[in-house]
């Protein structure tokens, strides 16, 4: 007779709890990377698997936390983003600051963020929405011609610049130069075609 060991209900509760944790981080994560490409002051490196590993050897699980590394001028900092069901915990969050004392020692700076800071709205629509456009390619003579408009006249909506770019998508076009710091569109009101876009301050 083989031995074996019985499946139980709990067992198949177990993993599909696990399968819906891994679900709710991935959208986390990419609702995260989200607000950093839209953010004109914030460079996104990308994952940071040194410290990602730090969080494995002291007891978190991939579905417990995302570790996002960004560059703000000359320094850096790693991010670790947390699930509002660990974040009220005070056990779980004792782990994520021994973490963040862990890092330190190895010269990484982490910041722990919640969950619900980061789906704020309407700014996570909004920074959605403008991360889709991070790739558009905008040719020099659009970006002069909303560049120059915006000098010349002062700030205008996303639908009025979107008229003066030959762009096969004018709108992307427009929201492409937010993502790049050359334009400025407030992410804490929601986005609509009379959004009005103004010159970064730099600028």
């Amino acid at each position: 007779m083989n031995a074996f060991t019985p499946f139980t209900p709990a067992d198949t509760l177990d993993l599909e709890r696990r399968k819906r944790y891994r679900i709710d981080m991935d959208r986390l994560r990419r609702s995260a990377e989200a607000l950093l490409l839209s953010h004109r002051s914030i460079h996104f490196v990308g994952e940071h698997d040194e410290v990602s590993e730090l969080c494995i050897a002291l007891g978190l699980e991939r579905h417990d936390f995302c570790a996002l590394e960004v560059r703000i001028k000359s320094r850096r900092a790693v991010l670790i983003c947390v699930p509002g069901r660990l974040w009220q915990r005070s056990d779980d969050m004792s782990v994520f600051h021994d973490v963040k004392l862990v890092s330190a020692t190895h010269g990484y700076q982490v910041i722990l963020v919640p969950e619900n800071f980061i789906r704020r709205q309407p700014r996570l629509d909004n920074a959605m929405l403008i991360s889709g456009t991070a790739k558009v390619h905008v040719s020099p003579t659009d970006r002069m011609s909303i560049l120059g408009h915006l000098i010349e006249h002062g700030d205008a909506s996303i639908y009025d610049l979107a008229g003066l770019v030959k762009h096969g998508d004018p709108i992307s076009a427009v929201l492409h130069l937010v993502t790049t710091g050359a334009l400025y569109l407030d992410l804490n009101s929601r986005i609509t075609p009379h959004s009005i876009i103004n010159l970064t301050p730099e600028l």
